[in-house]
């Protein structure tokens, strides 16, 4: 079977274009080849708990709204050209993200990780919700298919709490210092939102040389 791990934090809009991108493409091969696994990266760990408001974040981050438009350009042009739905203007608060992480890796452990980082994403791109929020991800969890008892667990459990902080750093100590981040067989890693036709190619020459292997 081809491992596929993808690092990916909640609030990168090229994770989500990296997503898309990658999901179109795998669903031209058979699924029993791959095993996809999500996982956390935070990209903004000294984040305020509580976030900050939106505006406010971008401007501190980028130097002023012009440059902050600038930035997001190409970022609305790939939104678009990839078809993905997406309302900017809603979002309000830019999260700590370390609580939504949380649910990616028990989403990952109940066979939920896509579902749950799919959701998190429309929940943040699109609705403009606040996905720091405890009682939003515990929804975000549900309509994911956790139950409301374990999702709610999620956020209680310290040793929990530490194995997330243990795999981001494990993966900040051997270099990794943005998402998305493909890695694939433990062995070939491939970075940033590729393209569809990128994924398409790299799956096609994965699964001729899976098939040769074991055939």
């Amino acid at each position: 079977m081809i491992k596929i791990i993808i690092l990916s934090d909640p609030i990168c809009p090229w994770c989500y274009i990296g997503k898309k991108c990658f999901d179109e493409a795998i669903k031209q091969f058979e699924s029993h080849y791959f095993s996809i696994k999500w996982l956390p990266f935070q990209l903004n760990p000294n984040m305020p708990k509580e976030g900050m408001d939106r505006k406010n974040y971008l401007i501190k981050k980028f130097g002023n709204e012009k440059k902050t438009t600038e930035v997001y350009t190409p970022i609305v042009n790939k939104f678009n050209e990839n078809k993905i739905d997406f309302d900017l203007s809603k979002i309000k608060t830019t999260p700590n993200t370390f609580n939504a992480n949380q649910l990616i890796y028990w989403g990952q452990l109940e066979g939920k990780g896509n579902d749950v980082v799919e959701n998190l994403f429309k929940a943040y791109f699109l609705e403009g919700k606040n996905i720091g929020d405890i009682n939003c991800l515990i929804e975000i969890g549900m309509k994911s298919g956790l139950t409301k008892k374990i999702t709610s667990l999620v956020f209680a459990n310290a040793k929990d709490i530490k194995i997330v902080q243990d795999i981001e750093n494990k993966y900040r100590k051997v270099g990794v210092s943005g998402v998305p981040t493909f890695i694939i067989n433990n062995d070939y890693v491939v970075p940033g939102a590729q393209s569809k036709e990128f994924w398409q190619e790299v799956l096609r020459e994965l699964t001729q040389k899976y098939r040769r292997m074991y055939s």
